[in-house]
């Protein structure tokens, strides 16, 4: 018993000596490059740039809702007099009536393109939240530091800061070595069916493919994580499918005066209830266990030992990441009831009553595994149906490729030494579409902003900061020179 003892010591006294040891050999997140200098933009042109997008109302209503064209093509018009040289270097198409797509052709006859992606349409203002507003929601105001107004996030300060740094390199004279694509899509915010579909399907038709290209996504977020020193830059690597379900629950009907022990909305009502409360578990995959690498050297050391050794605390790991939404949706599959029909009057039990569940697919699961679990767990009265169009996550890009070393060195050319860590962006874009004609994605926008800030995305007070805006186009310019070889 003595020798069990001892040798069950000495196996617990190594594995905390490799714990130990892991979790004081984490890199940091830090860039390892000096300060950068102040970029010589003009951030006040820009902020006015910015400023004269948002107030062109180019809304995307509803997939259903025809598109508003004159605000489109009065943006495409705005553009093509606002960024003068690049549309002297650059050919322009029209694809669908309303997207655009660019060329820049490269000097190098047989290279690889790469490609930036944006969209130009926006969502509309809430009904009745307009007076919540700091400033009217298509003003574009430039107050307080910041431009106000819906796009100046999502998403037309990334076809903005695009175009400044094009116009800038191609007033220069500049040419690419490998052809380069800029494609804007016109119904981002409705499914992009109309816009970045067809621009896709026409990139294929011509044998078009690209080695990398990048998409609006994460940002650079300050005090989003307690432990990090300043602004963090967060690019994904991948993004959620999505996916909507219908489920209908039928009966007879009748009068509410002699109700049966059951009626459609108390089935559905149960379906519904079991399907959200059997949330999909949370994992860690290897494209998770990245992220939480790439921040770990910077963790609290409880925290640092957890997370470089989740073969020990994995458990511990999953659970503390179960609370907070945000996390969460960060390393599950995430399902929403979002809408509930039933019934027209109140004295008429309803023959039918329908849902709508929505869910946001992790990498590791499937379309067809979730209608599955979704049918099982709704139950045999329940009919569960796909509801619109459906697409599953594509595949997560490398993170240790050249495009995502590409996208750190531009960073710290812009930015300097700021913390950089790949991430799952939760939502969806355009960039889905491009799978079949690029052999890696990334999503990021290279904007700071505070959490704060964040919550504008499709809500009420976006905004973007006046200040950033010229090493947010500068992260572009190098980004181009670079894959260029400068």
């Amino acid at each position: 018993m003595g020798k069990f003892a001892g040798a069950l010591a000495l196996i617990i006294v190594v594995l905390l000596g490799i714990s130990v040891w892991r979790a004081s050999d984490l890199p940091s997140p830090y860039l390892e490059v000096p300060e950068a200098a102040a970029p010589d933009y003009d951030t006040a042109m820009i902020a006015q740039h910015l400023s004269q997008s948002v107030q062109m109302k180019t809304i995307s209503w509803s997939p259903t809702a025809g598109t508003e064209g004159d605000a489109f093509l009065a943006f495409h018009s705005w553009l093509e007099t606002t960024y003068p040289n690049a549309h002297t270097a650059l050919s322009r198409e029209t694809v669908n009536d309303y997207s655009l797509l660019y060329r820049w052709p490269g000097k190098g006859a047989g290279k690889t393109p790469i490609g930036f992606l944006g969209h130009m349409d926006v969502v509309p203002i809430e009904p009745g939240t307009e007076d919540t507003w700091t400033y009217p929601p298509f003003s574009g105001a430039i107050e307080d530091g910041f431009i106000w107004g819906r796009g100046s996030l999502d998403n037309k300060s990334t076809v903005v800061l695009v175009m400044e740094a094009v116009e800038r390199l191609a007033s220069e004279g500049f040419q690419p070595e490998q052809d380069i694509y800029l494609a804007f899509g016109h119904d981002e915010e409705i499914g992009g069916q109309r816009g970045a579909v067809k621009i896709a399907d026409l990139l294929a038709s011509r044998d078009i493919k690209f080695e990398w290209i990048l998409d609006e996504g994460l940002t650079i977020l300050e005090g989003f994580l307690d432990f990090i020193d300043g602004p963090m830059a967060v690019v994904g690597l991948a993004e959620k499918g999505f996916l909507t379900l219908e489920l209908v629950a039928r009966d007879g009907g009748g009068h509410s005066s002699t109700p049966k022990a059951d009626t459609a909305i108390s089935k559905l009502a149960r379906a519904v209830d079991n399907v959200q409360s059997n949330p999909f578990p949370i994992e860690i995959d290897p494209a998770d266990a990245a992220n939480l690498r790439a921040i770990a050297g910077e963790m609290p050391f409880m925290q640092r030992l957890a997370a470089a050794n989740l073969w020990l605390f994995g458990p511990v790991v999953k659970a503390s990441l179960a609370e907070p939404a945000y996390s969460a949706a960060q390393y599950r599959t995430t399902t929403a009831a979002t809408v509930f029909n039933g019934g027209s009057k109140e004295n008429i039990l309803p023959q039918e009553a329908r849902a709508l569940i929505n869910f946001r697919i992790h990498p590791r699961n499937t379309i067809d595994e979730i209608v599955a679990r979704t049918k099982k767990l709704a139950g045999d009265d329940i009919e569960v149906s796909i509801y619109a169009a459906p697409n599953n996550p594509p595949a997560p890009s490398d993170i240790n490729g050249a495009a995502y070393g590409l996208i750190t060195r531009s960073l710290g050319d812009a930015f300097g030494p700021i913390a950089v860590a790949p991430s799952l962006v939760v939502g969806a874009t355009d960039s889905r579409f491009y799978a079949g004609v690029t052999k890696e994605t990334f999503r990021f926008t290279p904007v700071v902003m505070s959490l704060e800030q964040f919550s504008g995305f499709h809500g009420t007070n976006e905004r973007v900061a006046v200040a950033g805006l010229g090493r947010s186009v500068a992260f572009y310019e190098r980004m181009i020179r670079r894959a260029s070889g400068e």
